[in-house]
């Protein structure tokens, strides 16, 4: 569980390892923390085995809803939705947890419907999501471009007096820039208090893909105000924007805060910086 906790998921399995070898049978505790290790390492073939030992020892699934959350879980991360479905349905109590686990997992693979199929089979079941949840469905809703049920889900994190969350503001965001409606992703920005740099990268992003190169520069510029540091991902975009508009004076202060943030030496930045003042025509 310490090693679990600390993300250093080899070590715990180590343990994990270690104490079947010495005789210790794991009780219901020890298969969670072992199995929330399996999900994030991809660990396939250690996770079918604890699944096969839980139902070798009378299927505890049965009797504890946070192993079956575990279970589905760890099938999730790990791509394997089939299962993941399999051990939800077979749950004889789920709660928003399970549903949450197999939403997430389909969201992470870019299968959207089978996220909003999902969303919809648990709210039938008269459960109420929760920020994991309606962050996974509106990455789901972005996938797909289905704007109307992320206007609907937008509505619903209102409601939950959830809108103002940073994960599921910086996904609305994100959702409504892949659909395409960047006044809707704007509206949601501009009522953030706390930005970071996440949700300003996300939002400056969708403004170069669709065109407004002009505004990602003036949100960098807000950004800057605000004293958020830029990333490398933003770095990238805002290089993108000046190379569109060919703003070489941009482009130019843009170089000087890679120097001092240290990414000069990075092969996207400097390819980015050769094509921004190859296309500004300083060359």
């Amino acid at each position: 569980s310490g090693f679990a906790e600390k993300g250093e998921d080899h070590e715990a399995l180590h343990c994990y390892r270690l104490m079947q070898s010495e005789g210790f049978f794991p009780d219901v505790v020890t298969f969670i923390c072992i199995l929330k290790v399996c999900g994030p390492m991809g660990a396939i073939e250690e996770g079918l085995q604890i699944h096969g030992e839980i139902i070798n020892r009378g299927n505890l699934l049965d009797k504890d809803v946070v192993l079956g959350n575990a279970l589905v879980d760890m099938y999730a991360r790990c791509g394997m939705l089939v299962e993941a479905c399999k051990v939800l349905k077979s749950l004889h109590v789920r709660n928003v947890v399970s549903w949450s686990a197999l939403i997430a997992g389909y969201a992470q693979q870019g299968q959207g419907h089978e996220a909003l199929e999902c969303w919809e089979q648990m709210q039938r079941e008269g459960f109420l999501p929760n920020a994991i949840t309606f962050t996974s469905i509106l990455k789901a809703c972005g996938s797909v471009s289905a704007k109307e049920e992320g206007k609907w889900i937008h509505n619903q994190t209102i409601i939950s007096d959830l809108a103002t969350d940073m994960e599921i503001g910086s996904a609305l965001v994100d959702m409504y820039a892949h659909c395409g409606s960047l006044i809707d992703a704007h509206g949601v920005f501009d009522k953030l208090s706390n930005r970071d740099c996440v949700l300003c990268s996300t939002i400056i992003s969708a403004c170069v893909h669709h065109g407004h190169c002009s505004t990602a520069l003036k949100v960098f510029m807000k950004m800057e105000e605000d004293q958020i540091k830029p990333d490398k991902v933003t770095l990238l975009c805002v290089l993108k924007a000046c190379s569109s508009i060919r703003n070489v004076v941009q482009g130019r202060r843009i170089h000087d805060l890679i120097v001092k943030s240290m990414y000069e030496l990075d092969v996207y930045i400097i390819n980015t910086l050769v094509d921004m003042y190859s296309k500004c025509g300083s060359l």
